[in-house]
C-alpha cells in the first residue's frame, strides 16, 4: 500500500512529540536530582561547619587549662588536623556555590570574637586565640621544614622559593608600620588605604607560602588559606556573613604573624627604628631565629 503523506507525517509529528515529552521528563528528573543533591551537600557542609564551632570551643577549653603555657606542637596539631579535615570537607561539599551562601554555610566556623582586640601589644585573651593563628607559635619549625625541602629539592626555581620566605617577612614589617595610626603622619582616609594594603598583602604573602608547602609536601604555616578585601564592596558582598569572614581572616593573619615574631623578638636585636635596613634585618632574624 502505497504510504500516504499526512499519516506518514502525522506518525513523524508523533515520534517527535513523544521524543520531546522523554527529553523533558529526563531534563525534570536531572533538576530534581540536582536539587535533591544540592540540598543534602549543603546539610552535610552545615554539620561540618557545627563540627568546626565545636572542635574550635573545644581548643578554646584546652588554652583555658594550661593558663600561661604554650600548647606543645604535637597537642596543637591534633586540634589543627580535626579542623582541617572539617575545612576539606567542607569545600568539597560547597563547590560550585555562590560565595554568599559558602559564607552563611560556614558562619559558625567564622572566628569573630577577638578581632576588635589589640594583638601585637599581646593584650590577647588567650582562650580567644583561634587555632589557624595559634599556630603562629610554630613558625619557626614549620619554616625550617620548608626551607630544608626547598634546598634537597634540586628545583631550578629553589633560590626564588627560599627568597618567598625572605619576602614575609619584609611584607609583615611593611603592615606593622601601620599599627600604631599615631605614628603615621597622613590623613587618616589614606592611612586606612595603605593600611588595607598592605594588611592583604600580608595575607597574599601567607597563602603563597602555605601554597609552597603543599608543593614541597610539608605542613602549612596554617591549616587553611585566608580571604583578602581586594574588590570587596557591597556590590559583590552579599550577606552580612561574607563581611565576617574577611574581617575574621584579617585578624587571623594579623594574630598569626604577632604570635609568631613575638615568640622570636627575645632572639633578635632591636633595630635603629630610624634605619631601614636594620628594621628589615630585625624581621628577617625573627623569622630565621636570629641564625642567620
Amino acid at each position: 500500500m502505497k504510504e500516504s503523506k499526512h499519516f506518514s507525517t502525522s506518525l513523524g509529528d508523533r515520534d517527535n512529540d513523544r521524543e520531546k515529552r522523554v527529553k523533558a521528563e529526563e531534563k525534570s528528573s536531572t533538576l530534581s536530582f540536582d536539587f535533591f543533591a544540592d540540598a543534602r551537600r549543603r546539610n552535610e557542609a552545615r554539620e561540618l561547619a557545627e563540627a568546626g564551632q565545636e572542635i574550635r570551643m573545644g581548643f578554646r577549653e584546652s588554652l583555658r587549662e594550661l593558663g600561661d603555657k604554650v600548647m606543645s606542637q604535637e597537642e596543637y596539631e591534633d586540634w589543627e588536623n580535626d579542623l582541617a579535615e572539617c575545612y576539606e570537607e567542607m569545600q568539597e561539599n560547597t563547590a560550585g556555590m555562590r560565595p554568599e551562601v559558602v559564607a552563611k554555610i560556614e558562619s559558625p566556623m567564622t572566628d569573630i570574637a577577638f578581632r576588635e582586640r589589640k594583638t601585637v601589644s599581646g593584650d590577647v585573651e588567650k582562650d580567644l586565640v583561634p587555632i589557624e593563628a595559634y599556630a603562629g607559635h610554630y613558625m619557626r619549625e614549620r619554616i625550617t621544614d620548608l626551607r630544608e625541602k626547598i634546598e634537597d629539592s634540586g628545583e631550578d626555581d629553589a633560590e626564588a622559593c627560599v627568597a618567598q620566605i625572605e619576602s614575609f617577612y619584609e611584607t609583615c614589617l611593611k603592615h606593622s608600620e601601620f599599627l600604631n595610626p599615631e605614628s603615621m603622619n597622613m590623613p587618616s582616609e589614606i592611612y586606612e588605604q595603605r593600611r588595607t594594603k598592605a594588611h592583604n598583602e600580608v595575607i597574599k604573602a601567607l597563602n603563597a607560602l602555605n601554597d609552597l608547602c603543599r608543593r614541597f609536601d610539608v605542613c602549612p604555616l596554617t591549616l587553611r588559606n585566608f580571604e583578602d578585601t581586594d574588590g570587596a564592596n557591597g556590590e559583590n558582598l552579599h550577606v552580612q556573613e561574607q563581611v565576617d569572614r574577611k574581617k575574621a581572616d584579617r585578624g587571623m593573619v594579623e594574630l598569626y604573624y604577632s604570635i609568631a615574631f613575638k615568640d622570636l623578638a627575645e632572639k633578635a636585636t632591636p633595630p635603629d627604628l630610624e634605619d631601614e635596613f636594620q628594621k628589615v634585618k630585625y624581621f628577617h632574624e625573627l623569622g630565621n631565629d636570629g641564625g642567620d
